[in-house]
């Protein structure tokens, strides 16, 4: 996956920010509150994190509040990686009972 790969939608009003992986259809999420302001989107099926919405953006965030787009899909790319390979090797351990 690359940045360009990842869609960036920012409330300014609100105060939230939605990350969605590109050519994923929202209605086909699951969406799981992991924190009072985070919210995991992921496909049930094969369980792979494909974004993410974060309330209070700014409060929860500061030091991206200012980061123009391209830098936030930067980053949202990289911590999308990041946890689907944990979870990845997560599921292994389990199923191969080395957890």
């Amino acid at each position: 996956m690359t940045a360009q790969e990842i869609k960036i939608s920012r409330d300014y009003d609100n105060d939230v920010l939605h990350v969605l992986k590109n050519g994923i259809d929202s209605r086909v999420v699951t969406n799981t509150i992991i924190s009072e302001y985070i919210t995991i989107r992921f496909l049930l099926e094969t369980r792979e994190v494909v974004g993410f919405t974060i309330d209070e953006f700014s409060k929860v965030c500061p030091e991206w509040k200012d980061q123009k787009e391209y830098e936030l899909m930067e980053d949202f790319d990289e911590i999308l990686h990041v946890v689907n390979d944990n979870c990845k090797r997560k599921l292994a351990q389990a199923a191969s009972g080395s957890f």
